[in-house]
């Protein structure tokens, strides 16, 4: 038994649905940690230039 044209068009698509379905969701989660690292960054800049340099350990 050989694929048809028709049975290869549908495994093609179903790989990438498949494919999509992955990454997807890893792009939304890694999206997510980049817009969170940036703005605790940003807050964390705000937070020094509020309160002035202050020593990490005074002698």
């Amino acid at each position: 038994m050989t694929m048809t044209l028709t049975d290869m068009w549908l495994l093609a698509r179903k790989i990438a649905l498949g494919i999509v379905i992955s990454v997807v969701p890893l792009a939304i989660l890694s999206g997510g940690l980049w817009l969170t690292h940036r703005h605790a960054d940003g807050q964390r800049q705000k937070q020094q230039a509020s309160s002035g340099k202050v020593a990490s350990h005074a002698n």
